[in-house]
């Protein structure tokens, strides 16, 4: 609007100067050489005018031709852009149809329209994975660590290629370059705390897990389970060495942090046994036996009194199933204290609802219990020696089931010995059949099982455990 205003303002003063001049009278004379020449005023004016707009149009017409062959290269140069920016597009859609032809040719076509590596690096890279050129995917992500725009994206491919190598120390290193270009990066410190605790590097990984940022990358019951885990393994490390000081400490914030990670506190009873605190190891044990009672709890609760009376044995299993009665672990540690101690009645009272009619078939060890409670309380040979037949035929629970490959075991492992899973070591099967974590962590596998598995339901500790052979599994 302004512009308009001010250019009808300059049309309307030359307008009135027009007007003016040629009212104006008056006669303009000029003498050269022999001649006169007599013309009123407004001619020469109009005649200047026209000149200078003469002057202005040739030198507009002289810098278009001047300026035109840079056009027509700067018009060419962004239809090439043009064409190599779709040709790259077309490309990583190639690539997610896993078209590894298609995309190997755009590819290599974006690289010829586009004179910028960056761009079409991961293209090329992609490409050529997805083709199975090994050489040349390392080839270009190697390539995309000189561009700082591209050198994280490069470590990532670089890192990935090492681990389906199996090359797990360069894979490492790889994961720590990324976390440095990359310290917020999520996958970069998922990246580096799976491969340090692959490595074995707990203390590492620890240090990884008291950052700040990693905080917001996990899911605080997996960094708090993660957490304990490296904490416990450097606890057993320290006891393998006698360090028990140190053990006790670490495995006292394992504790703290998850009370119902049952190696951590079996490894705690033994540190404060050694360090002459019992009362440490009792109170640690029956906290974790009020979350999830376990054999393993039972075994290091027992033994923390040696030669210990039958008779304070049963009270000492008293207290720590008080919170937990009814459970099929409470009740086992009753019945096995209240047999040694021959109290036969107590032991009865805690094994009738594990071999009623309305129970789940009994398992090895609460066979042998009843034949053990049978033989003492009545000398009745016949009848214990049934209870020990069906105690040879009983399955004999797991302490540990993986929730990934349903592997039962024995022993705790950070890692399944079956199928390698870290942190799989804490789940069972329900009477549902699903799979359901001890800790209630992001860490379990929650899947349930296949309908086509010969095994129907398993349970941690021997709550529910079915044996396909047994033909009583209906």
């Amino acid at each position: 609007m302004i512009r308009f205003t001010l250019a009808f303002a300059v049309v309307a003063g030359l307008a009135a100067l027009a007007a003016w001049l040629a009212s104006q009278p008056g006669t303009l004379t000029v003498d050269w050489q022999g001649y006169r020449i007599e013309a009123s005023l407004l001619i020469p004016v109009v005649a200047i005018v026209l000149l200078i707009v003469i002057c202005l149009v040739a030198y507009r017409i002289w810098a278009w031709l001047k300026r035109g062959p840079s056009r027509i290269g700067q018009m060419r140069a962004a239809d090439r852009r043009r064409r190599g920016f779709l040709a790259l597009t077309q490309g990583l859609t190639a690539v997610a149809a896993g078209d590894a032809e298609r995309a190997l040719r755009l590819a290599r076509r974006a690289e010829a329209l586009l004179n910028e590596p960056p761009l079409t690096l991961l293209l090329s890279a992609q490409a050529a994975q997805l083709s199975g050129d090994e050489r040349a995917t390392k080839r270009h992500f190697s390539a995309m660590l000189e561009s700082p725009e591209t050198e994280f994206l490069g470590l990532r491919g670089l890192m990935t290629q090492a681990e389906r190598e199996g090359n797990q120390g360069r894979a490492l290193g790889l994961a720590r370059r990324a976390l440095e270009k990359s310290p917020e990066s999520p996958w970069a410190i998922q990246a580096l705390l799976d491969h340090e605790i692959e490595s074995g590097n707990w203390r590492e990984a620890e240090a990884l897990l008291t950052r700040p940022a990693t905080n917001q990358a996990l899911p605080q019951n997996r960094g708090r389970r993660t957490l304990s885990i490296c904490r416990y393994q450097q606890a057993r490390r320290d006891a393998t060495e006698e360090r028990w000081d140190t053990a006790l400490r670490r495995v006292r914030a394992v504790h703290k942090l998850t009370p119902s990670f049952i190696p951590g506190s079996v490894l705690l009873a033994r540190a404060a046994l050694r360090l002459g605190k019992p009362r440490v190891a009792q109170a640690a044990l029956r906290a974790s036996w009020a979350r999830h009672p376990h054999p393993d709890l039972f075994v290091a609760y027992r033994d923390l009194v040696e030669g210990e009376p039958a008779t304070a044995l049963v009270k000492r299993i008293e207290k720590l199933v008080a919170n937990n009665q009814n459970h099929h672990e409470s009740r086992v540690a009753t019945a096995s204290a209240a047999i040694a101690a021959q109290h036969w009645g107590k032991a009865r009272k805690a094994l009738d609802p594990l071999v009623g009619e309305d129970s789940p078939p009994p398992d090895a060890r609460v066979c042998t219990l009843m034949a053990e409670l049978e033989q003492g309380q009545y000398g009745n040979d016949d009848v214990a020696g049934i209870w020990r037949e069906r105690a040879n035929g009983a399955a004999v629970p797991a302490r540990f089931v993986c929730g990934s490959c349903y592997a039962r075991l024995n022993d705790w492992s950070p890692h399944c010995p079956n199928c390698d899973r870290f942190d799989s070591l804490n789940a069972f099967a329900d009477d549902e059949g699903e799979t359901v974590s001890v800790e209630a962590s992001d860490t379990a596998v929650f899947q349930a099982l296949d309908a086509r598995k010969s095994v129907a339901a398993i349970t941690l500790a021997g709550v529910r455990d079915r044996d396909p052979s047994d033909p009583r599994n209906p």
